[in-house]
């Protein structure tokens, strides 16, 4: 059986490919925003992402732990977001508050969403439309992707800056 993980990407590739054929011409910005707001509609999914001791017992802040951060990917896996200038320290901010013992995996996914629009807002004027349209869309797709898919991550970064005694 299918773990809903690869559900989910099966579900998002689907969904982007579908609207290029609809359409019936490559729209790589219409596609991301297509993309994005699948995922946006499977943000539920992580709605239960929560950190807790196996034994019971409340997380305490580890305090051998020490925050790490990676840039914009997850698991060996970097990405360069050209169309969001600067979005690695965002990721990076991301990385740190999910690395914080019972650091709340939705408000870390707002703050990670609302640094990207920052850094779109702030180009305003001095990138054509389009680049604006698209750097716009990347946010929504990043923070759906966090959002629906960031839970195993997160929970690995809640286990490692959490104790359990």
């Amino acid at each position: 059986m299918l773990s809903s993980k690869y559900l989910v990407i099966f579900g998002l590739l689907f969904s982007f490919c579908c609207y290029n054929r609809v359409e019936g011409k490559l729209d790589f910005v219409k596609g991301l925003a297509n993309l994005a707001e699948a995922v946006g509609n499977l943000i539920q999914v992580s709605d239960d992402c929560k950190y807790t001791c196996r034994n019971g017992a409340t997380p305490k802040e580890n305090p051998e732990h020490k925050k790490t951060a990676n840039g914009c990917g997850s698991y060996g896996t970097h990405f360069k977001i050209g169309a969001v200038p600067g979005a690695t320290e965002c990721c990076n901010k991301h990385d740190y508050c999910y690395d914080t013992c019972n650091s709340d995996k939705a408000f870390c996914d707002r703050q990670l969403e609302h640094c990207l629009q920052k850094i779109c807002y702030n180009l305003k004027g001095k990138i054509t439309d389009k680049k604006e349209e698209e750097c716009v869309t990347v946010v929504q797709y990043i923070f759906g992707g966090v959002s629906a898919l960031g839970c195993e991550a997160y929970l690995k970064s809640q286990k490692s800056a959490c104790t359990c005694y």
